[in-house]
């Protein structure tokens, strides 16, 4: 049965469950007001606040909570991903050959190749970028020729500085082997973030491996790696991660052609000289590193030696050239037993065309092979290993056939009159390389045409493949609309000549029938045969998507024009938005060339366009993000006034200042005679900011905009009656430039006045806060441009976490289309306490870590500066985990052991398999090395409390063979951890450790400097004394704290001189908590505590062994924890353990039938009112039977509230239900 009909009887299944379900409710349905649940709505902001750095998408301004701060539209196109003009990645290391019949991934996205790729060898380990992909096939219209000039043309009308922003601020070329010295100063191009730019021109006439450096002693840079078209290849903040002043440096494999490199600072106000730099190094490992021709049909035996040529990542190679006479498949095969055999196949100009490790890793092959259908021309075969470092003999076999895909497996001509063509795929077919069945028709366009073709079957996932008369790949598509693997379509646009289109399967031996159709539009002009009306300043207009419009030409997507007339050059704000799709927004001049795009700067999935536009007459676009979308949407056009910004001005003002002026006559005036003065005011960092206006004189009248002079915030009066003061307090600005405006509130009114402005930087928490996280809770959010930013540009949410007892709690943030970073931050002090980039599946978050009661809060965050999307914050909590989580078994010191791996069920928390063993010893050293010649060995050492003490991967670089540990310890229990470097690795291993007694080592007795309480703060001098942290050569010195009651609190360890580590001990001197940094941005230590009363000891040592100098140790007490009732599970009334139509009945039966009162008031009160009425019910009933929203925590699993209406309603006889 095909995933179509299978989905299709599953639904029909579904919803005769749930039309018999329904019909037996509807007599009590039919009686309840369903009109009473509605959806809470937000309170109403009066600002907006605008982002710190929108990174490579200049479009994506402010929205609606703080003060906009709008910016103009991107110059490099399709930064944010749609549509560049590139291939997609494919499944394979390295992106497919021009013309290479390869499969892209499912769902692969269309974003340029990013700078940390792991996916091909010649790009290194995350380090290489490839550039120079496929050229872009000339469209007619829709933008084909943007950033193109044509001799003998007008000025093109643009938007932001030019049409052609690459062209339009170069300042010069810049060589392979040179360097180029440059200043980034006021006047040159401009960022979509206000950015100061310089572009340079690198032309390249051979593929190379380039580096680029940029470096500057007067500002934070930023590198832009940017092809012909203006496309964004890679990115580079600093070459050293965290380290602003180290430059900024990318490396690239490029083929030959043009590229840009766009010297950039970090933020608006940067400026100062520069120099770039840029080494080449050919690619040599082609032409130069040829061993000898191969010949189709014969084996060639060779070795991989020293004084081969190398790769990158440093591995061994042989080139051998072949030519191909005709259209042919090759198929390759390389077999060593002594090297793990790497293939790779490039073109006569080295660019990869297919490269592959293992034939059936799953299998245990680990040979090379290849098949590949080549057309004529010369190739180099290159036989290599898998890592660097391996040399041996192997065996390459190559075997040839004459095949031309185009001709060989025509089935016939199709016509471009939309008449469909229903035929099969049979297993008689012409087969692919990865084994799918393909048929072939030609078809031959006399002149220039948009083609639209159209692929369905319900019998095989489809995919649909356009060629040129060199049966050259023009375009290809798998699925039409995401899901949907019925239906492959094309919308290209086309010269005169002749073309073939295949039908395939995305899977391989996939049959069955299909329809295929092609339409032709001869003469199409892009602008003018879509264009659906116009609009101008301050419309609104309403429209629909529908399956009658035009397409666009890259992926088929519905697309309206509207012409737009500029009558006066400024500002100009473009809004789209729609409740039934995902919009995109474009913008093409009056050449019909692409100037703009934005997909998600507005609201939630809407567009926004924030631009200076000259006069000039410019096409709108209407588009859906995916194929297939259609629906209605709204399109708003703003034209602010920008009098009061641009020609008010009389001066500028900055936080902390005082400034007093006078309205005159001789002041700028608005239309109605009221007098203006205006000062520009820019936030450096996001802030609380507060403005008052003062005059004896007049009536005051505050006005706060955004840097494109869009009033969002204003004020008459502080306090009804007193007409002297106005003041805007207490608003929430992000970085940027505002205006300031100072009038009275009548027209003629003048005199002296007096305008201050209090700068207090933002609380990331509250000043932040977007509700509140429980545990165990799911968050579905949204990263907007309106909301708070950090001081390194990323956006972020914020979420109050309420800690009742000590838990371990597990955090994950995941998003499809955001790389996250998640922050913890200290709900007393708002600072932070954890972060994780990766910790989860692929770009995910993930944080796992033991929480004592307090109050924190979850800044769900993403790893780029600026970056919107959406993404889900999961929340769970258990009690703390057994110690050991498992025991494999025992060992003894000076009896080796010899065993398998792995025997248990434990693993470490990034996955890979752990084997713990116990172990009791008397004190001293404790040497342990864990070997194995089936897997890269992993050690640990865990204490009696299951902290781990230290870890080894290899004991010697390159020997993956071997791990080894060696600590001095006292005496007790300690566990060893027998794991693999990588996940899924399995075998025999030994394990030998040796125990040198000696005297015990009582650290907590003898490395003694002073005592502490809470609330001190203690100054010492590292180091007071000659201890030395276990096994190492660090420093230690040791605080006593003795605590008489609990404590709840934070230990801080702080200090200019050296990198601090703090470790908390119990009083039998057993470590039980340790932290280097409390984050990213400081070598400082802090814990988070909740400690019962008893003796305990606080160690300060150093990162570094031979550190010294000053310190502070410090004991800050928080609050203690809430008052909590439960457990009970949200809905469950009847306490049956599940939510099901009896708790309805309960509460409809405690309401209106005089039954008694449910056990549990609190888990009753289904919305979170407070209150046990007819709407619980209703919303329960819902929630049940038709999709409606879920239960608040706690919900879905059972846990305590402390929320203040659960705790008001009570929990008499809470449930056994943890």
């Amino acid at each position: 049965m095909s995933v179509y009909r299978a989905n299709k009887v599953m639904c029909s299944e579904c919803c005769q469950r749930r039309r018999l379900v329904f019909g037996a409710l509807l007599p009590i349905l039919m009686l309840l007001p369903w009109g009473v649940v509605h959806a809470q709505e937000d309170a109403v902001e009066l600002q907006a606040r605008p982002d710190l750095r929108a990174l490579r998408d200049g479009d994506g301004q402010a929205g609606a909570r703080f003060g906009v701060r709008r910016e103009p539209a991107n110059p490099f196109k399709a930064a944010s991903g749609k549509h560049s003009g590139r291939e997609a990645a494919s499944a394979g290391k390295l992106p497919p050959a021009i013309g290479r019949l390869l499969k892209s991934r499912k769902a692969a996205s269309l974003e340029a190749p990013s700078i940390k790729s792991p996916y091909s060898k010649l790009r290194g380990a995350g380090a290489w970028a490839l550039g120079g992909a496929k050229p872009r096939v000339p469209a007619v219209g829709d933008g084909g020729g943007a950033g193109e000039e044509e001799d003998g043309e007008d000025e093109k009308c643009a938007a932001g500085a030019t049409a052609n922003f690459c062209q339009d601020w170069l300042v010069g070329n810049v060589e392979c082997g040179g360097a180029a010295e440059g200043a980034l100063e006021p006047g040159d191009g401009l960022l979509g973030d206000g950015t100061l730019v310089d572009i340079w021109l690198l032309e390249l006439d051979s593929t190379q491996i380039v580096d680029i450096n940029l470096l500057s002693d007067e500002m934070n840079t930023f590198l832009f790696l940017v092809d012909a078209d203006c496309f964004v290849i890679a990115t580079n903040n600093d070459c050293i991660e965290g380290d602003p002043g180290s430059g900024s440096c990318l490396g690239a494999l490029l083929e030959p052609g043009s590229y840009h490199l766009v010297a950039n600072g970090w933020e608006p106000a940067d400026s100062g000289d520069y120099s770039l730099g840029v080494n080449c190094e050919p690619v040599r490992f082609c032409g130069d590193c040829v061993e000898g021709e191969a010949v189709c049909g014969e084996t060639l035996t060779g070795d991989l030696a020293d004084g081969d040529c190398l790769l990158p990542d440093g591995s061994m190679l042989d080139t051998y050239s072949i030519e191909v006479v005709e259209p042919s498949r090759l198929t390759i095969d390389m077999r060593s037993a002594e090297v793990n055999p790497y293939l790779l196949v490039m073109d006569e100009n080295c660019a990869p065309i297919a490269e592959i490790d293992d034939a059936d890793p799953e299998a245990g092959n680990l040979d090379a092979a290849l098949v590949l259908d080549l057309r004529p021309g010369n190739y180099f075969i290159i036989a290599n290993s898998s890592t660097g470092g391996e040399s041996g003999a192997y065996e390459l076999s190559l075997a040839c056939e004459p095949f031309d895909l185009c001709s060989d497996c025509r089935l016939a001509e199709l016509g471009c009159d939309g008449q469909l063509v229903e035929d099969g795929l049979f297993e008689d077919d012409c087969v692919l390389q990865d084994g799918s069945f393909l048929d072939v028709f030609s078809f031959d366009l006399p002149e220039a045409s948009r083609v639209s073709l159209s692929l369905t079957s319900i019998e095989f996932d489809s995919y649909l493949w356009l060629y040129d008369e060199n049966c050259e790949v023009v375009e290809a598509n798998d699925d039409c609309q995401p899901g949907n693997f019925d239906l492959s379509c094309l919308t290209v646009d086309l010269e005169a000549g002749a073309y073939f289109v295949a039908v395939n399967s995305y899977a391989a031996s996939e049959t069955g029938l299909y329809q295929l159709s092609a339409t032709c539009q001869a003469g199409f002009d892009f602008c003018a045969d879509c264009n659906v009306g116009s609009a101008a300043c301050d419309d609104l207009v309403t429209g629909t998507l529908d399956l009658d419009d035009c397409q666009m030409a890259d992926d088929g997507s519905f697309v309206d024009l509207y012409t737009f007339e500029v009558e006066e050059p400024g500002p100009v704000i473009i809004d789209l938005s729609s409740l039934e799709f995902d919009t995109f927004l474009r913008l093409y001049n009056q050449d019909c060339e692409e100037v703009a795009v934005d997909d998600d700067g507005g609201d939630g999935l809407n567009s926004r366009m924030t631009l200076d536009l000259e006069v000039c007459t410019y096409v709108i676009g209407i588009n859906s993000y995916a194929n297939g979308e259609i629906g209605t949407y709204d399109l708003a056009i703003r034209c602010p006034d920008v009098t009061l910004c641009r020609d008010c001005e009389v001066g500028s003002i900055a936080c902390g200042e005082t400034v007093r002026g006078a309205l005159d006559a001789a002041d700028c005036a608005l239309a109605d005679g009221t007098l203006v003065d205006s000062y520009t005011f820019t936030v450096e960092q996001a802030s609380q900011v507060s403005i008052t206006l003062r005059s004896s004189e007049f009536d005051t009248f505050l006005n706060l905009s955004d840097n494109f002079c869009e009033t969002f915030l204003t004020n008459e009066d502080c306090q009804p009656g007193n007409f002297e003061v106005s003041c805007i307090e207490g608003v929430t600005l992000n970085a940027g430039t505002y205006t300031i405006g100072v009038s009275a509130a009548g027209a003629g009114e003048a005199g002296s006045y007096e305008l201050e402005v209090a700068c207090e930087r933002a609380d990331n928490c509250e000043d932040c806060g977007d509700g509140v996280a429980e545990c165990p809770g799911m968050l579905d959010g949204f990263l907007d441009a309106d909301d708070c930013s950090l001081e390194n540009g990323r956006l972020f949410d914020s979420f109050e976490l309420e800690v009742l007892e000590t838990q371990e709690y597990v955090i994950s943030l995941t998003s499809g289309n955001l790389d996250t970073f998640l922050y913890l931050y200290s709900g007393e002090s708002c600072e932070e306490i954890a972060f994780d980039d990766d910790g989860g599946d692929g770009l995910n978050s993930r944080l796992a870590l033991n929480l004592a009661p307090g109050t924190y809060w979850l800044l769900p965050s993403s790893y780029a500066a600026g970056a919107v999307g959406a993404y889900t914050l999961d929340i769970g909590c258990n009690k703390a985990a057994a110690c050991p989580p498992c025991e494999t078994g025992e060992v003894t010191c000076d009896e080796p052991m010899d065993s398998a791996f792995p025997l248990d069920t434990c693993s470490r928390s990034s996955g890979q398999s752990e084997d713990i063993y116990s172990i009791v010893v008397e004190g001293g050293l404790l040497d342990v090395s864990l070997t194995s010649a089936e897997f890269d060995t992993y050690l640990s050492i865990y204490d009696s409390s299951c902290l781990p003490l230290a870890v080894n991967d290899d004991c010697e670089p390159g020997n993956f063979d071997l791990s080894c540990l060696t600590l001095e310890v006292p005496a007790g229990t300690y566990y060893i951890g027998v794991s693999s470097y990588a996940v899924g690795e399995q075998g025999n291993f030994g394990l030998n450790i040796t125990c040198e007694a000696g005297e015990a080592v009582n650290l907590c007795s003898e490395c003694v400097t002073g005592s502490i309480l809470p609330g001190d703060v203690t100054a010492g001098d590292f180091p007071t004394t000659e201890c030395t942290v276990p096994g190492g050569a660090e420093s230690l010195e040791l605080w006593r704290l003795e605590l008489d009651e609990p404590f709840v609190g934070r230990i801080r360890l702080e200090s200019d001189d050296f990198d601090t580590i703090l470790d908390l001990t119990n009083g039998d001197c057993e470590l039980v908590d340790r932290n280097d940094d409390c984050d990213q941005t400081t070598v400082n230590s802090c814990l988070q505590v909740d400690l019962d009363p008893g003796v305990y000891f606080l160690g300060v040592s150093s990162f570094e062994a031979g550190s010294s100098g000053a310190y502070t140790l410090a004991l800050e007490a928080l609050q203690e924890p809430g008052r909590s009732i439960g457990p009970f599970l949200r809905g469950d009334v009847d306490q049956s353990g599940d939510l099901q139509l009896t708790d309805a009945v309960a509460i409809f039966s405690y309401l209106f039938l005089g039954d008694r009162e449910p056990a549990c008031l609190a888990a009753a009160d289904l919305g979170g009112t407070g209150e046990i009425n007819l709407t619980a019910g209703v919303y329960l009933l819902q929630f049940l039977f038709i999709g409606g929203q879920a239960p608040p925590a706690p919900f879905p699993q059972c846990d305590r509230s402390s929320s203040a209406t659960d705790l008001g309603l009570g929990c008499s006889r809470p449930q056994d239900c943890f």
